[in-house]
């Protein structure tokens, strides 16, 4: 877990038809998604997250289930889903190592295209970090999102996987990010709208995800809710379950 000018005002215009404006640069829109969401001093001062919310799966018996995510800097994360008559799926990533764990099976780790999003996804406060994550970023287009036009910016931040990212014209904001790859055992696509975008701490965090993952087997729908955000919160670093 973005917009604006061109050399001078004119080119970022919102008021502009998007059919005969330039766009901006990159920097400009990564610059303005920073200062959408509070501002770079605002988001240094948080140092980790505790979001506790609720989960969707589709048609899943159960949903929708209790969810926690927490994250800190550098790049842990740590994602805990309790499915009723299930159990606890646990996913993770410890700087180095990936992994998720679901009951009654043994850990699984991550390799390959999961262990490389998984790395871009733990980046904390990655709104600050966009041109690392994704050095090759370039704005491609304008587009919509609903009712809002946007800025697409893609990447290839990996060997056979594409990332794209819709940035709101008017409100910096990031409304989408897309993501495709080839180059696995299980080549696919995931999309993640933002939505519910609130103030926490003088941060914007958006509080409504609504993913769907598309692969061989069929496409799953996933809506995240937050109910509780804390920042700068003490947790145990992520430890792969094996070492524990």
């Amino acid at each position: 877990m973005v917009l604006l000018t061109c050399g001078r005002l004119g080119a970022g215009d919102p008021s502009a038809s998007p059919a005969t404006a330039p766009l901006p640069s990159v920097t400009q829109v990564l610059d303005r998604y920073v200062e959408a969401l509070g501002g770079r001093k605002a988001l240094e001062k948080i140092r980790s997250r505790h979001i506790r919310g609720e989960a969707e799966i589709g048609d899943l018996p159960g949903s929708p289930a209790p969810w926690e995510l927490l994250t800190k800097s550098p790049n842990q994360r740590l994602s805990i889903l309790v499915v009723a008559g299930f159990g606890e799926v646990i996913e993770g990533f410890d700087g180095k190592v990936a992994w998720v764990k679901n009951p009654g099976r043994p850990v699984t780790e991550r390799t390959g295209h999961e262990l490389s999003k998984s790395r871009r996804d733990s980046v904390f406060n990655r709104e600050l970090q966009m041109l690392k994550v994704y050095p090759d970023l370039a704005l491609k287009r304008v587009d919509r999102v609903g009712e809002q036009e946007a800025y697409v910016a893609e990447s290839r931040p990996s060997v056979g996987s594409l990332e794209r990212l819709w940035f709101a014209r008017q409100s910096g904001l990031l409304l989408r990010q897309e993501t495709e790859w080839t180059r696995s055992i299980r080549a696919g696509a995931a999309s993640v709208l933002f939505e519910d975008y609130r103030k926490v701490d003088q941060v914007l965090l958006p509080h409504l995800l609504r993913i769907r993952v598309a692969g061989a087997t069929g496409d799953m729908d996933v809506v995240l809710r937050f109910k509780e955000v804390k920042h700068n919160v003490r947790w145990k670093t992520a430890v792969f379950p094996a070492q524990e």
